[in-house]
């Protein structure tokens, strides 16, 4: 972290750096060595620019993603061991208009929303939804909104097994804008889905895992028990 503020200490609007996703709220799982994290400036930054100067530095960048339809840039990489992601940002100030400035308040959501035993029910959300082999699609902040919603881990695999779909939104948003079995809306502005693109074929792989976690709850914990899918 800090030699990511070294970076860019010399830029007369930098603010600050903050730390989001599973390493911010305490669900990270062991062995994994991701790290997200926002670059708060007081000035909109030219994304190509930004990209450059991050280009410019030590670190070993392995990609650059420029989201156009919601104008911001993901700079992933490696550093010392770890894969890490940044996305440079206007400091919002407490307001959520957009997708991004709702990103960067979800470690706030996660910790004033949770229950005591969230931490070990999310780590266990996100085995059972890597034991489909379709995380990547679902994403630990996905994982995370479940456990809120469903309270524990017995729940939500209770609520996939026995339900044609599901959707977790926490937002004033009702609109339906996709038919996607599991949608988990962004939680302060709802209206896209933070889980991208879970086809029919991949929900019933995932409700087969969980009527088979149903019928013996320790599968759950058997590394091989993913080959059974």
């Amino acid at each position: 972290m800090n030699y990511l503020k070294t970076i860019f200490s010399d830029d007369s609007d930098f603010e600050d750096l903050k730390l989001i996703g599973s390493a911010a709220t305490g669900t990270m799982r062991k062995g994994s060595g991701d790290l997200d994290f926002f670059i708060i400036f007081s000035n909109e930054k030219d994304i190509l620019k930004f990209d450059k100067k991050m280009r410019s530095t030590n670190l070993d960048i392995t990609k650059t993603k420029i989201e156009e339809a919601y104008g911001y840039i993901k700079v992933s990489g490696k550093f010392n061991n770890y894969n890490f992601v940044v996305v440079p940002i206007k400091n919002p100030c407490g307001k959520i208009d957009s997708y991004v400035s709702d990103a960067f308040y979800h470690p706030e959501f996660i910790l004033k929303n949770r229950s005591d035993n969230h931490i070990e029910h999310t780590i266990l959300a996100k085995e059972f939804f890597d034991k489909t082999g379709l995380y990547e699609k679902i994403r630990g902040i996905s994982c995370e909104l479940m456990i809120i919603k469903y309270g524990s881990i017995d729940n939500l695999i209770n609520a996939i097994a026995n339900s044609e779909s599901i959707r977790v939104n926490f937002s004033n948003n009702h609109e339906t804008y996709s038919s996607d079995p599991i949608i988990v809306d962004y939680p302060y502005i709802g209206g896209r889905s933070i889980s991208k693109s879970i086809t029919r074929e991949d929900y019933s792989k995932i409700q087969i895992l969980a009527r088979k976690i149903l019928a013996d709850p320790a599968n759950l914990l058997r590394d091989e028990f993913r080959m059974t899918i």
